[in-house]
């Protein structure tokens, strides 16, 4: 929710999977600047280093690192039922995924995050589901999400080979000429977008819209900061498990060279957290840096 105050809402805002709250911190602007940003936390166990190549970035440390000052990074926010020791990240209250819960292949919330009690729980799920099965003279559909800079068509779950030749003949052309218009890398969401390599995801609008009513659906992921940058990326989910600490320097420097006025990143300042006492806040606003353009981008993404 990009608003005065600043939330991050995945799909729906109802409390899911449970109405009690996750013990852990929950993401909120605590010193009321209108932004989520970082707090970084000293600590000798922590997993991250201030960064060998700028004063202003952090950098994530590695096994051999065992001289220095190391820190914790945690969301910007408050704990809820904090034990005085106990520091982690929190579920967000409201945790269901929209694109979880379609009827294709739908799996439930101990297979997978955020997929609801049963198919088309969520009315704004069911409401689009009734909409389209009621309606068969539609033929193509776009999903807009963020973030990537991709065009994802089905399936989530299966390779391409296992898809209707004719179609994805078309869904090949269709993709061409998609990523020349928009510079966009395009191609099957089981192979762009694998959040982890022995896993899939299932029950989403794209695979839905086409397994069940041969729909021609495409996912557009919005926006990608890195390739802005100039970086090479490579696979995007492997990229973002690991790449060279050089990469974040050029992805940084680009932001302060393009965005000068902007807040999507925001240098250190110490601040009295109610709970942790003193720390430092900082960093990426995610929100309008990696999840969404920077105001100025917007028009043309």
């Amino acid at each position: 929710a990009l608003g005065t105050i600043p939330e991050f809402l995945r799909s729906g805002v109802r409390q899911y999977p449970d109405t009690e709250a996750d013990r852990g911190i929950h993401s909120q602007d605590i010193d009321g600047d209108g932004r989520i940003l970082q707090m970084r936390i000293p600590d000798p166990h922590g997993d991250w280093k201030l960064s060998s190549l700028h004063p202003q970035l952090m950098e994530k440390r590695q096994p051999n690192d065992t001289v220095g000052a190391f820190y914790r990074l945690f969301p910007e926010g408050l704990i809820e039922d904090f034990d005085g020791f106990t520091i982690k990240t929190a579920r967000p209250k409201a945790s269901l995924d929209f694109n979880r819960n379609f009827p294709y292949h739908w799996r439930p919330e101990g297979e997978q995050y955020g997929a609801g009690p049963y198919p088309t729980s969520e009315p704004e799920v069911r409401a689009l589901v009734q909409f389209v099965s009621s309606h068969p003279n539609i033929n193509c559909a776009l999903c807009y999400h963020t973030f990537g800079g991709m065009l994802l068509r089905p399936y989530d779950d299966k390779a391409d080979d296992q898809m209707e030749t004719n179609d994805l003949w078309v869904y090949e052309l269709l993709g061409k000429s998609g990523a020349e218009l928009t510079g966009y890398v395009e191609g099957s969401v089981q192979k762009l977008l694998k959040y982890h390599p022995k896993e899939v995801i299932t029950g989403s609008a794209d695979s839905w819209l086409y397994d069940f009513h041969g729909i021609f659906a495409w996912t557009v992921e919005l926006w990608d900061i890195v390739k802005h940058a100039g970086v090479e990326q490579g696979e995007v989910m492997k990229w973002f498990r690991t790449h060279p600490h050089s990469d974040d320097l050029q992805v940084f420097n680009w932001y302060r060279e393009h965005v000068p006025d902007g807040d999507g990143y925001v240098d250190w300042y110490p601040f009295e957290h109610p709970q942790l006492g003193a720390i430092e806040i900082g960093g990426w606003n995610k929100l309008y840096s990696w999840r969404n353009p920077p105001h100025r981008f917007m028009h043309d993404e």
